[in-house]
Formats: structure tokens, sequence, C-alpha cells
């Protein structure tokens, strides 16, 4: 499931068009314009290594063999011949509600590791006001200890992931159900396809603004279940600038290239658009500082 997009459509209509005229003018663009701002999404998260920016409510899962040095994030089999990986990397950690080790890869007992058993890193950041996790390790005094442990997908770790949980409250929906992807609200002003949106602990992904009160969403998104709302209060995610900023020029230099047929350049309303060699390595250098901050580490004792 989609969820999480960088930017919006009205967005990414304001930056293709010089006029917001034009741009208000392009609704039957909608499904196209939200394509190719998901896939930009992707290849900035992808470029960034951690995750989506917004937070996905799951669960990581871990082999053991017995050792300190055991932890293992790698689904071959214990006999391959080459070596395993044995450093764990974790995506962008927001929060974990959980972690359990089981006994054994039949996952006969279980123990709840309590928080102060571990510790999640790094400690301090630098140069974000608000940055995530990107690794966990145990404590030496912790009082229950994996290094014993021994078997596949034997430790779990459940939470939200992601960059942020950043989210302002905007206007009520209701669902009839935990399914319909007909969502009705008080108010669209403020809202566009592309957005993600909370109501209760459901998340909701918008694929259409119908009118000034009618939705067409993607239900229990990014981890999340669905349920029926009444006059529910609906928050909307938020990321920081330099992402969605990228994830922008990504998309409208897609878009044009597919309006051009992949030309060198193009007119749209008028206005003449080229394209520089290399544009999209430039782009994605914009979130340079995002990449470093990902999973180097992971788990680790």
């Amino acid at each position: 499931m989609v969820s999480h997009t960088l930017g919006t459509v009205t967005q990414l209509r304001e930056r293709l068009s010089a006029s917001s005229a034009y741009a208000s003018s392009w609704t039957l663009d909608t499904s196209a314009l939200l394509r190719v701002l998901e896939a930009a999404t992707r290849q900035v998260e992808a470029y960034c290594k951690g995750g989506q920016f917004g937070p996905v409510s799951t669960s990581l899962t871990y082999d053991l063999n017995g050792s300190k040095n055991g932890i293992i994030n790698d689904p071959r089999p214990f006999n391959q011949i080459d070596p395993r990986r044995a450093s764990l990397g974790t995506p962008w950690i927001i929060s974990l509600s959980s972690v359990t080790l089981y006994e054994n890869t039949a996952r006969d007992s279980s123990t709840a590791i309590s928080s102060s058993d571990y510790l999640l890193f790094p400690y301090n950041t630098v140069g974000f006001s608000e940055a995530p996790f990107y690794g966990l390790k145990f404590k030496d005094s912790g009082s229950n200890s994996p290094f014993s442990k021994t078997g596949q997908q034997v430790l779990v770790l459940e939470g939200d992931l992601g960059w942020s949980d950043q989210k302002s409250e905007d206007t009520a929906i209701s669902a009839a159900d935990a399914s319909t992807t007909a969502v009705t609200c008080v108010s669209s002003a403020n809202l566009s396809a592309g957005q993600t949106i909370l109501a209760g602990s459901e998340r909701l992904y918008i694929q259409s603004v119908t009118d000034s009160t009618n939705l067409v969403c993607e239900r229990a998104v990014a981890g999340s279940v669905g349920a029926s709302h009444t006059s529910a209060t609906c928050s909307v995610y938020s990321y920081d600038a330099a992402p969605v900023e990228a994830a922008l020029s990504l998309a409208s230099s897609a878009y044009i290239s597919r309006m051009s047929g992949m030309q060198d350049t193009t007119e749209i309303a008028g206005a003449s658009y080229s394209f520089i060699s290399g544009e999209q390595k430039s782009t994605l250098k914009q979130v340079g500082s995002y990449s470093s901050h990902s999973y180097t580490s992971g788990v680790i004792f």
C-alpha cells in the first residue's frame, strides 16, 4: 500500500505551471500526477536508505546464533558457505512499542524485553531539529540477555518506523465502515490527493478529492487498522522541506518528460522547459544528509 507521499498533487500542479489558473484546470490529470509523485517519493526513499518519511507501524525480525556477534539480518541458512551478514541494519525508528525475544525458532516461549534493557541510538543528532533512531543495542547490565539464544526470527521489534511523526489537526471525517473508500469531511479546503491523514488510530491515503466534502481514500495504510469514523478529528501528516522539494522536482521532471515524449525541451502553457544532464543526481543530493542518517549500524552488542 502507498502512503506518506512527499508533496501533494496540488503542489505538483503548482510546480508544473507558472499560472495557478492553468494548474487548477488540470483536474483530469490527478491519477497521472499522483503516480509520478508516488514514484518520485519512492526514489527519494531509496536514496536515503532509511524507509518512509512518515510513520509505518510494523515489526522487524532477526536471527540469533548464540554469541555476542550473532545477530543476523540475513535469510540464508546457517550452512551457507558464503559469509553471513552479522551486522544488523534497521530502518529509521520513531519509537518501539515492544521488543520480544523468543527461546528458539519454534517460538516455544518468549520474553518481553524491557526498555530499560536496551538503548536506541544515536544518542545525539547533529544538524536536525528532529531525527529518528537507526539502531538498538542491548545494555551490558540488562536483565534479559539475548546472547545465549539461537534460532531464526527469534528477536522481534515492533513499533513505528519512519523519519518523524509530524502532523497537524485539520478537519473532521466520517466513514461508514472500516473499508469503504468513500469518506466524507467537513471541509476539503486544505486537503489534496497524495496526503496521508490520521483519524483515531487509522491512517488513510487520499487518492482524490471529489468535492468540498467528499474524498476517495485508500484505507488502513502504513500498518494501521481500519475503523468506522463519525466526525472523527483528522490530522494531516507533513514532512521536512528538503525531501518534499526533491520529490516534487523529480516528479515534475518525470511528468514533463511524459508530456514531451522524452525530448530535451518541451513547451507547456507557453513556457519552455529544458532538462539538465544529471538533473536527478543533483536533485537527490539535496537529501544527502538524510541518506547519511541511516542504518550504518543497527542492533549491536
